[in-house]
């Protein structure tokens, strides 16, 4: 069986109970937050089943802040659970922001040790598209970032912009 989580036998043999932590731990929490996904799609993507577009807003840390920012600001006026003007809790809408950036964060490392290319944040106006010193990998990245490299786990060789071995 494949896994997102990579082993997948701590999944089956309940080493990650899942199903627990999802409906044990902050219930009311995780239905707020399925609310900012189904209000956000609504919004962004409207008549289509509920997914995450990811080319559509890609700002996430500082969206995220700027929603503990406003829950900071309503708390300190004297809310109990700090809302938008759609009724939705702004700490949901940070915690949403900070999975998907963790989610993007996971889905880069994960292509770096399979060499997978992966779904990023590449701002068009600032993209490097560059390959490898031996010309077998490809990299896109933005101007400024630290270029990557990888390992091919079919060869074991380390491929950079400077150094293939």
């Amino acid at each position: 069986m494949t896994s997102w989580f990579g082993d997948d036998d701590k999944i089956r043999k309940g080493d990650w109970p899942i199903w627990d932590y999802m409906f044990g731990y902050f219930p009311k929490a995780w239905l707020e937050e399925v609310r900012v996904a189904v209000t956000g799609n609504k919004q962004h993507n409207p008549g289509e089943k509920l997914h995450w577009a990811r080319g559509k807003s890609m700002d996430q840390l500082n969206t995220a802040f700027r929603h503990l920012f406003d829950y900071a600001k309503a708390k300190s006026e004297g809310a109990i659970v700090p809302r938008d003007a759609r009724g939705m809790a702004v700490l949901a809408q940070s915690i949403w922001r900070l999975k998907a950036q963790l989610e993007l964060d996971l889905e880069e490392e994960i292509g770096r040790q399979n060499c997978i290319p992966v779904p990023s944040s590449i701002k068009p106006d600032q993209h490097v598209q560059r390959h490898c010193k031996c010309g077998a990998k490809t990299f896109n990245y933005n101007k400024g970032d630290i270029p990557p490299s990888v390992v091919d786990p079919a060869t074991g060789l380390k491929h950079s912009e400077v150094l293939c071995v």
